[in-house]
């Protein structure tokens, strides 16, 4: 909604779905700055290069270097635990 009522100039996107391509082709299209980050090689991300503005690979260790820690404490006191699929 943001893009249609121009309040998105620029967007950064972390993701391998090809299913995006669509919105992030029509996120462009509406004048949007889109850069695409990915870590998986496969058919859907070929598909997400031609449609972003820019385009770039991260290696999975970048990505798993910088995670939040396995738990993490809010300043009221509750705790977020990391998804075990993450680690």
């Amino acid at each position: 909604l943001d893009v249609f009522k121009k309040n998105l100039r620029a967007a950064l996107v972390v993701s391998a779905d090809s299913d995006l391509a669509t919105p992030i082709s029509m996120a462009v299209e509406h004048g949007v700055d889109l850069k695409l980050l990915h870590t998986v090689k496969n058919s859907g991300a070929q598909e997400m290069r031609k449609v972003a503005t820019y385009f770039e690979e991260i290696h999975r260790n970048w990505l798993r270097n910088n995670q939040l820690p396995q738990n993490y404490e809010t300043s009221k006191g509750g705790v977020i635990q990391r998804p075990k699929e993450w680690a």
